[in-house]
């Protein structure tokens, strides 16, 4: 039996003084874009759990991190260097695409703060999806990466500031806009925030069996 590979970081981004980007050594790690990893430094002895940001085709894997108060694993991450070695386990969840989803359905995501990051690796891994990306954050300097996107399918919800396409929240723009009724719903954000956007999308009438939520601690 072959030896684990060891996966050291290769760079380090800092997108707000919060917030970043980890990005590792690969070594044929496979995944479907949606799914989550556990992630620290080697040693820390403390890891969590971190949805995959990056692509199916690409050569390395991505974290979008956001350090909060006390978070001593996101704190860890963020003082790496390149050569550093990480404990990486997984992949976990099935917050996916369905298999042979149909090229038509209409697939909406609804995330708030970094709550976006297995959409970025879905809409990366699958650039013809007939998506929609629906982001809440306080401001547009939140949006993480949001050039990625078609700006035909995304919303940035801002509820602090009036620098996004719609100023409030996603349950907010999302109780005067109604999803086609063969919708796929995704959520993905704090739990609150999922909670809230489930009960507006059950009150649209969308069944429970097309929706599927994923909480961020």
């Amino acid at each position: 039996m072959s030896a684990a590979p060891v996966h050291r970081v290769e760079s380090l981004c800092y997108l707000k003084t919060d917030a970043f980007v980890i990005r590792v050594e690969r070594h044929g790690f496979d995944f479907v874009p949606g799914q989550h990893v556990t992630l620290g430094l080697a040693g820390a002895a403390i890891n969590r759990e971190y949805s995959i940001y990056s692509g199916l085709d690409d050569p390395w894997l991505e974290f979008l991190v956001k350090i909060h108060p006390g978070s001593d694993s996101a704190s860890n991450l963020g003082r790496a260097i390149p050569g550093d070695r990480v404990d990486l386990a997984g992949p976990y969840g099935a917050f996916v695409l369905p298999v042979n989803l149909p090229a038509e359905t209409p697939v909406w995501f609804f995330a708030a703060g970094v709550g976006i990051a297995p959409f970025h690796s879905i809409i990366r891994s699958r650039p013809s999806l007939n998506y929609h990306l629906v982001h809440g954050v306080r401001a547009a300097a939140d949006a993480y990466h949001r050039s990625a996107y078609d700006p035909a399918r995304h919303t940035l919800c801002c509820s602090r500031a009036a620098d996004g396409d719609f100023a409030g929240r996603v349950t907010t723009w999302l109780a005067a806009h109604r999803l086609p009724a063969a919708a796929l719903a995704f959520v993905c954000g704090p739990a609150a925030m999922v909670a809230d956007t489930y009960e507006c999308l059950r009150t649209q009438g969308l069944p429970s069996d097309r929706i599927f939520v994923e909480v961020f601690f």
